[in-house]
């Protein structure tokens, strides 16, 4: 029932007069936060750690059930307890930061949480003790989740407003 209210609510609303855009221009637009990220280093170095982190992310996921069981032998309760470590590390690494940290926009704050994630791969890869890859993994959440507010902040504040949708878009591409 909220839809269909909304949705009536939404007929209501007057909207601008704007004719259509021509097709080479929405190509142009479509391109411009490709052209963007390519024409700045830094935002290119950005698109590169955002793949690797898609990469490393996905493995993490993927592989945390057949680390649970076949590495750790744990069961079903005992993975519960990794997921819930990892959901501390998410909550606690964004308020750390916003405590600790003045400028996130500094390059360590923004690669520094993907050195950390592959060094806690190699922690999991190393243990077969259940709190030390349960710590491990808060550790990587709380550097992951670091690196995402640190990673959408630095284009919000350094990207010209008429290209940052499509500069974001395309990041979210490469993820």
């Amino acid at each position: 029932m909220s839809f269909l209210a909304s949705a009536a609510l939404l007929t209501r609303l007057p909207l601008p007069a704007r004719p259509p855009a021509a097709q080479t221009r929405r190509l142009a637009e479509l391109t411009g936060g490709l052209r963007a990220v390519r024409g700045n280093r830094f935002l290119s170095a950005l698109a590169g750690v955002r793949a690797l982190a898609a990469l490393s992310a996905g493995a993490t996921s993927a592989l945390l059930v057949a680390l649970a069981g076949r590495h750790l032998h744990a069961g079903a309760g005992r993975f519960g307890l990794l997921l819930a470590a990892v959901g501390l590390g998410a909550g606690f690494g964004p308020l750390a930061i916003q405590r600790f940290v003045r400028d996130v926009r500094h390059a360590d704050w923004l690669f520094g949480p993907y050195l950390l994630r592959g060094l806690v791969g190699l922690t999991l890869a190393a243990t077969t003790s259940f709190g030390v890859a349960a710590g491990a993994l808060a550790v990587y959440r709380a550097g992951t989740s670091t690196g995402t507010v640190t990673y959408n902040s630095v284009p919000q504040t350094g990207v010209p407003d008429q290209i940052r949708g499509r500069v974001f878009a395309f990041y979210d591409v490469v993820w």
